[in-house]
């Protein structure tokens, strides 16, 4: 367990709201968002829900007899019993002026506290929905609009499904995330070589889109690739969910 907040809480702390955040606000995040304080007391009514909800588990299985089933019900009782009542006292970074200043943060409706779109940390910024780009310069925010239950959603998450045999045919080299990454290299040696990272500037919007559903439909035809629509049809679905 981590005894004490680093020094320089700028390396794990990136402000860029309009709140100014005290050293205890800072010293709270700095532990990162995955960090779970130990919990001092438990709640009767959520283990005694979950522990019934562990049994219910059980529902389709036939018991031998039913002193099996009563006995079985008893200990599960039992079990509960003495969860709850342990002592569960431990040692933790955190003082309660530091789980204050969290609820703070919590409570303000005008700020986010948020994890960058790469590596690790935390950044807080005045609310908008995105990802801090930062590995640019001033880091950039790329806006995210949540599209779930819109119109076209289904139809864009069907489209994106059809598109994987064009991509794969056409590109030897996909990787998802920066996972599939570390695990491609697993087994490759890269020892006196250089690792190259380039980024195309506004990549999306400079796509030619009719240019690009056009080579996709081609593709498509000349792999073989079905998918129970015509090929007009294929690219006017294409310009609605591009």
């Amino acid at each position: 367990m981590v005894s004490s907040f680093p020094k320089d809480l700028s390396k794990f702390v990136l402000n860029m709201s309009s709140c100014k955040l005290s050293r205890l606000h800072l010293e709270s995040l700095s532990c990162g968002l995955n960090y779970c304080d130990p919990r001092q007391k438990s709640n009767r009514i959520d283990s005694q829900a979950k522990m019934e909800a562990f049994f219910d588990n059980f529902s389709t299985l036939q018991p031998t007899n039913e002193d099996t089933l009563g006995w079985f019900k008893a200990k599960l009782v039992d079990i509960e019993h003495q969860y709850r009542t342990t002592s569960m006292r431990q040692r933790t970074i955190m003082t309660k002026a530091h789980l204050r200043a969290l609820k703070e943060l919590k409570s303000n409706e005008n700020m986010a506290v948020l994890r960058p779109d790469k590596g690790s940390g935390v950044v807080v910024m005045d609310k908008i929905y995105g990802l801090q780009k930062l590995h640019k310069e001033d880091i950039p925010l790329r806006p995210i609009m949540s599209m779930c239950n819109s119109p076209q959603h289904k139809l864009a998450k069907w489209l994106a499904e059809t598109r994987k045999p064009v991509r794969d045919s056409i590109s030897q080299y996909n990787l998802k995330d920066s996972f599939q990454l570390c695990t491609f290299l697993e087994d490759k040696s890269i020892q006196n070589k250089h690792m190259v990272t380039m980024d195309v500037s506004a990549l999306f919007t400079n796509v030619p889109l009719l240019e690009t559903i056009a080579i996709i439909s081609q593709t498509m035809e000349d792999k073989n690739i079905h998918v129970g629509l015509p090929a007009d049809e294929l690219e006017r679905l294409l310009l609605l969910c591009p």
